[in-house]
C-alpha cells in the first residue's frame, strides 16, 4: 500500500516537472472570456484566503481595484515557469507575481501612487516585504515543532497525504530560507532584521488606510500579502507576536483590510 501511494507522489512529481518544463504548454482556461482574470492558486486553508503570502498579494489586488477574475484552485499545476500563483488573461498566461501586478496595472489601467518620491519608497517596503520579510519568517515558520500538524489541520487533508506533503514542504521551505540572503544569519540577527523592517513599515503605514493612501497600490498587496499570511497563521510567530505587541498601525491595517477584501472568506475580530 505505502510502495503504490509512493509511486503516485512519484508519478505526480514528474507530471510537475514535464508541465514546468513544456514550453508549449497549452491554456489550462482554453475557453476563456476576454478582459477575465483567470487567477490558478492553491486550495483556501481554513484560516486565511492563502497559506501562500504571494497568493493573498494577487488576490487583494484583485478584489481590492474590482478587476473581474475566476478562482481556479490547482492542486499539481503549475505555470510554464514553474510558479503558483499565476494567471491567465486573455489567452496569455503571466507567472511571478510582481510581473504579474504590473500587467493587471497596465491591463485594467489601474491608477497607483503618483508622488514620485512616495512611488519610491514604497518600492523599496515591497522589495523588502517580498524578499526578506519573507524568508525571515520562512526560517522560523518551518522550524515549528508542530509543522506538520499545523499542515494536517489546514489542508483538511487525509492524514497519509497530509504528513507527506507536510514533510516535503517544511524541507523545502527550510531549504529555501538557509540558501536566501538571510541563510546565514543566527536567530537573534534575524530577529532583530525582521523588528527593524516591520518598524519601518509602522512608520511609512502611519495612520493612512493604505500605504498608498486612498488606493491600494501594488506596494499594498506585496506588503499585506506578507503580514496577513502570518498574523492568520494558526499558531504564534515572532512576526505576529511583534506586530501585536509593537506595531499598532500594521495591525489595524491587516484587521481593516482582511475585513474589507476578505470577508467572505474569513474574518477579524478589530477588538
Amino acid at each position: 500500500m505505502i510502495l503504490s501511494l509512493l509511486a503516485v507522489v512519484f508519478i505526480a512529481f514528474v507530471v510537475i516537472k514535464i508541465v514546468q518544463n513544456s514550453k508549449t504548454r497549452k491554456l489550462l482556461k482554453p475557453d476563456w472570456q476576454p478582459d477575465t482574470v483567470y487567477y490558478f492558486q492553491y486550495n483556501r486553508p481554513n484560516y486565511a484566503p492563502n497559506m501562500s503570502p504571494y497568493g493573498i498579494k494577487i488576490e487583494s489586488y484583485l478584489r481590492a481595484n474590482n478587476i473581474k477574475y475566476e478562482n481556479v484552485f490547482i492542486t499539481l499545476e503549475r505555470s510554464s515557469k514553474g510558479f503558483v500563483p499565476f494567471i491567465e488573461l486573455n489567452g496569455r498566461e503571466y507567472a511571478d507575481t510582481e510581473l504579474i501586478l504590473y500587467e493587471l496595472q497596465k491591463a485594467f489601467n489601474v491608477k497607483d501612487v503618483e508622488d514620485a518620491e512616495r512611488a519610491g519608497a514604497l518600492r523599496g517596503l515591497m522589495r523588502t516585504f517580498d524578499v526578506d520579510v519573507f524568508f525571515i519568517v520562512v526560517s522560523f515558520v518551518s522550524q515549528l515543532s508542530n509543522f506538520e500538524e499545523i499542515c494536517g489541520v489546514v489542508l483538511t487533508k487525509p492524514s497519509f497525504w497530509s504528513n507527506l506533503f507536510a514533510k516535503y514542504y517544511k524541507r523545502r521551505l527550510s531549504n529555501r530560507a538557509k540558501n536566501s540572503s538571510i541563510g546565514g544569519f543566527s536567530e537573534t540577527e534575524r530577529l532583530q532584521v525582521l523588528e527593524r523592517n516591520l518598524i519601518a513599515a509602522e512608520n511609512v503605514l502611519g495612520n493612512r488606510k493604505y500605504f498608498g493612501g486612498n488606493i491600494f497600490s501594488v506596494a499594498d498587496a506585496a506588503v499585506y500579502g506578507q503580514l496577513a499570511a502570518v498574523y492568520l497563521f494558526p499558531v504564534p510567530t515572532p512576526m505576529s507576536s511583534f506586530i501585536k505587541e509593537k506595531c499598532p498601525n500594521l495591525e489595524r491595517y491587516v484587521k481593516d483590510v482582511t475585513n474589507t477584501l476578505f470577508s467572505d472568506v474569513v474574518t477579524v475580530k478589530t477588538q
